[in-house]
């Protein structure tokens, strides 16, 4: 195989990892996932390795402006033509000669700037180890969620996988010791048996079954990486039968790979071909070519499968699989019975996930409305806000199989939640009687396709205060109700009734309530007063964590020790305490954002920038609200933009709990 190397391969022997990165027209995202690896804090010397396959979106300008900024440490294999993903990333494999190396997708990227330290701090005094793997995050639609989950550190071998009692790591949060390609990679993977090998060999679970054939695994609870679910992955894209089929053919070849040795993985191959058989997914043409195929193949092979236990022991297992899944399926049939029943018996249904701004309204309803009346189905998505709390909230896991053909209202607390918006369109009906509560994102970054659009189009009410001309634009509706609802914040206004701003010698300046790229041109944009007597905050918890490193290398550079961040979540009440030494608020971001932050700021007398091209300025200017436009700041003179003496008391109305009380009974006395 030939490999195209631009720029010299760093064959500096004191390198301890490679960072893989194979590359196919990810323009988009891959600034973020190369600006993760280079904020790594890490006393171990390491080379990226850049195998792209011939992308024509401007990938490789990217790369080559990342190869000049960081001399000698990427190395790009280039390709005149597509070979796909498996070679492509092959011939990066078969130049990886340092002691560690581990992949990472060009959408994809670390959040955890100690990562690299501590798997190779772990690797290096535990030399039985062959792979570090943690838990990571999935980010869907700007939403960011557990994507793989264990609760407590564990260690497994390949004996624990065969026997169905260890879980695999996700690619971008595994580091594997070097074990198989350091000297040459494997002659099975370069020749191969049959098509089908291509499509097992070039994911994750082969490249960790290998590994941990050689040693152990150890999965640690840190969160240290995110997975993108963009669509267009072997995995993402793929149907669910796809995926069993996915799952069958890498067993079948893992089986072949290690000489029939090891019977348990035509034995999880066969499983995964039951799981199809029982699949009420149906299947095209091909796929059920490539069932008749495994039919005849899992045929000749029963006699195998079965001498892998006695018949005593066939008998055991068979009982314990059949009782397991009754217990399950009762289960399952009894709690969504209950749930259904409690569905039935309410009038007003309400869909949300644990956000933070969740609990408070929850907890608003139940203190101020009937509160048997009213049901929470809620998903746990995040594990550090708090989960809504009340006799009359529900954890669920899934909508499959409820029942909301009796309550008289169903309230949509945003649509950030792919199933949700997937359940309305397959249940049409629902929409005339549900109501999307809209946050912002999930209307600003709304997928354009059939299912989407229709969804948000024909809501037989919208709740938003700010953002009735965006969806008006956006969807083209007419004769739709609109009912404008202040948002309930966990801030609230008895929580800063008596407060007082300190007094301090300097003036205190928050650029948006989030990580965003736009920070970083308001850093640039207030240079200019970087000799006076300031400081810069921002809040990089949450939002676009690719770009948070970036935003603190600039910060740092621009203003020195003027620059902080808050990069953890806390209580309302503490965040309460950082917002009251806020002078200035700035937020720069091209959407409505920051409702939350805005309100409580103004309603305690920070000045707040909003640009004037976003919905919530034209709003806050309608109520007469003292707010400033953000793309004036350049045209500024410090005096001019510190300045501040409007009456803010008038703002205290976005937190006024009566007020909001009003509006939200129009919404549920609407006809």
């Amino acid at each position: 195989m030939n490999i195209e190397i631009a720029g010299s391969l760093d064959n500096n022997h004191d390198n301890k990892l490679t960072v893989i990165v194979p590359s196919y027209n990810k323009a988009k995202y891959i600034k973020e996932t190369l600006d993760s690896i280079f904020m790594q804090i890490t006393a171990y010397d390491y080379q990226i390795i850049i195998a792209d396959d011939c992308s024509k979106d401007g990938t490789i300008e990217i790369i080559q402006e990342y190869q000049n900024n960081h001399p000698n440490k990427i190395t790009l294999l280039t390709s005149d033509e597509n070979q796909g993903l498996y070679k492509n990333v092959l011939r990066a494999y078969q130049i990886t000669k340092t002691d560690y190396f581990c992949v990472l997708d060009p959408d994809d990227y670390w959040i955890d700037e100690n990562f690299v330290q501590k798997s190779l701090d772990f690797l290096e005094k535990n030399l039985d180890y062959t792979i570090y793997a943690t838990n990571a995050y999935k980010l869907e639609n700007n939403v960011q969620s557990p994507y793989t989950y264990i609760k407590q550190n564990r260690s497994y071998d390949f004996q624990d996988f065969l026997n169905n009692k260890a879980i695999l790591g996700w690619t971008g949060a595994t580091v594997f010791r070097n074990v198989i390609f350091k000297n040459n990679v494997p002659e099975k993977m370069l020749v191969l048996e049959n098509p089908s090998c291509e499509k097992s060999f070039r994911g994750d679970s082969f490249r960790n079954l290998i590994h941990l054939k050689e040693g152990k695994c150890y999965f640690c609870t840190n969160y240290t990486a995110v997975y993108r679910i963009t669509n267009e992955g072997i995995w993402q894209g793929s149907s669910t039968i796809d995926q069993n089929l996915l799952n069958v053919w890498l067993f079948i070849n893992m089986y072949k790979y290690y000489n029939e040795e090891y019977p348990e993985l035509l034995l999880l191959s066969y499983r995964a071909f039951l799981n199809i058989k029982a699949s009420k997914e149906n299947c095209n043409v091909k796929n059920f070519n490539q069932l008749f195929e495994l039919k005849h193949y899992f045929k000749k092979r029963k006699g195998i499968i079965n001498s892998m236990l006695s018949i005593k022991s066939q008998l055991k297992y068979f009982i314990k699989d059949l009782k397991q899944a009754i217990r399950i399926g009762v289960l399952k049939r009894k709690n969504k019975y209950l749930i259904n029943k409690k569905i039935n018996a309410a009038k007003y249904v309400h869909i949300m996930f644990n956000d933070k701004f969740n609990k408070p309204f929850v907890d608003f309803i139940n203190k101020n409305f009937e509160q048997s009346e009213h049901l929470f189905l809620c998903k746990r998505f995040f594990e550090n806000f708090p989960f809504p709390e009340g006799s009359n909230v529900v954890e669920i896991k899934s909508l499959k199989g409820l029942n909301f053909s009796k309550p008289e209202k169903i309230i949509c607390h945003s649509l950030f939640d792919n199933e949700l918006v997937e359940f309305l369109y397959k249940n049409k009906k629902l929409l005339k009687k549900s109501y999307w509560g809209i946050w912002g994102g999930d209307l600003y970054n709304a997928k354009r396709d059939k299912i989407n659009d229709y969804v948000r189009q024909n809501f037989k009410g919208y709740i938003t205060d700010k953002d009735k001309n965006a969806v008006l634009e956006k969807y083209d509706i007419m004769n739709k109700n609109f009912y404008p609802v202040y948002l309930i914040p966990p801030i609230g206004l008895k929580m800063i009734e008596g407060i007082e701003k300190p007094n301090k010698n300097y003036t205190k300046i928050q650029i948006n309530n989030s990580s965003d790229k736009s920070t970083l041109e308001m850093l640039d944009i207030l240079s200019k007063f970087k000799d006076e007597n300031i400081k810069i905050t921002t809040i990089l918890s949450y939002g676009d964590l690719g770009v948070k490193n970036e935003i603190i290398k600039k910060g740092t550079e621009i203003f020195g020790d003027k620059f902080e961040y808050l990069d953890s979540f806390i209580s309302p009440d503490e965040y309460l305490k950082h917002l009251i030494q806020n002078d200035i608020l700035i937020l720069n971001q091209n959407r409505q954002q920051g409702l939350g932050n805005t309100t409580v700021s103004l309603a305690i007398g920070t000045k707040v920038f909003i640009r004037s091209d976003v919905t919530t300025y034209k709003c806050m200017k309608n109520d007469q609200m003292p707010i400033y436009d953000t793309i004036s700041i350049p045209d500024l003179t410090f005096s001019d933009f510190i300045e501040y003496n409007d009456n803010y008391s008038r703002a205290k109305m976005y937190l006024d709990e009566d007020i909001i009380f009003k509006q939200l009974e129009e919404v549920f006395d609407a006809k």
